[in-house]
Formats: C-alpha cells, structure tokens, sequence
C-alpha cells in the first residue's frame, strides 16, 4: 500500500555565542522554510521532492555574504527496525 503526504516545516537557528568557523554569529541566525511532497512505498522507504527558502539574519548574513537560498530537494527516506520486541 502506497500512500502521499506533504510536510510543511520551519527550522530556526540561534546561538548563544559567536562560532566563527561555522559562521555563526550570536543570536538569531538562520531560518529555513520547506515544504516536502513525500510517496511512501513501504512505510520504512519513501521518495520526496520539495523546495526550501533560507534566510540568513544580522551578522551572520555579513559573515556568510548570502542573499535568501532557495533550494530544490530529491531524496529518499528511509528506516528499519534493529530488533523486535515480539518473540
């Protein structure tokens, strides 16, 4: 059984202090809007495709020298079960 979902997800990253080697400055600094079209073939695999919109903020958009990103996505998704409870 076959089966379609979409996922609509909004991911924020802030820090409490400066990284410079991952360009990352305090307080806010990244959020990341995407939306995912996911076809479940088995429950445990699926295919996906999407899009995402980034924006850096403050210092950090200095730091990293970015305008907003958009990006497309293809992927698979997948996972299995290590052991089970049932004898």
């Amino acid at each position: 059984m076959t089966s379609r979902k979409g996922e609509l997800y909004l991911k924020v990253w802030a820090s409490t202090k400066k990284i410079e080697s991952l360009e990352v400055e305090s307080g806010l600094s990244k959020t990341e809007l995407a939306l995912r079209l996911r076809h479940e073939i088995k429950r445990e695999f699926a295919s996906y495709v999407g899009i995402s919109w980034e924006r850096h903020f403050g210092q950090t958009k200095e730091m990293v020298g970015e305008r907003d990103l958009i990006n497309f996505l293809v992927g698979l998704k997948t996972w299995f079960r290590a052991f089970s409870l049932h004898s």
